[in-house]
């Protein structure tokens, strides 16, 4: 009986990706390798600008500034727009009240017609 090992080791062999002696396709071609340490290096990069603190702090004031004033103002419409819808349910609660007067004499009324 022949062993497994002895011919899956004898028929291994390490297979290379490039052979030696030529170029793999990505240089030949002359474009930038896909991976590899040499990547990053190759990419292109975006001019810095260090924006000091200074500018940072200002620009962050004047963000704050401006949210604190929205939230004021939202803030006062919000009471104005709570206060009219008050008074609004203090009118029609007044209209049901005279509604239900004026309901309760008609019906009296007619009680007393029905009794003559």
């Amino acid at each position: 009986m022949i062993s497994t090992t002895a011919i899956a080791s004898s028929e291994a062999k390490p297979v290379s990706p490039v052979p030696s002696g030529t170029t793999s396709t990505s240089e030949a071609s002359g474009s930038p390798p896909t991976s590899g340490p040499d990547t990053l290096k190759m990419l292109p990069t975006r001019p810095y600008t260090r924006v000091s603190n200074e500018e940072k702090t200002k620009d962050y004031r004047e963000m704050r500034t401006k949210n604190n004033q929205a939230c004021r103002e939202w803030r006062q419409k919000r009471k104005k727009m709570d206060s009219q819808k008050d008074e609004r349910i203090l009118q029609l609660t007044a209209k049901v009240l005279e509604l239900e007067q004026r309901i309760a004499y008609l019906n009296g009324k007619l009680e007393v017609m029905d009794k003559k």
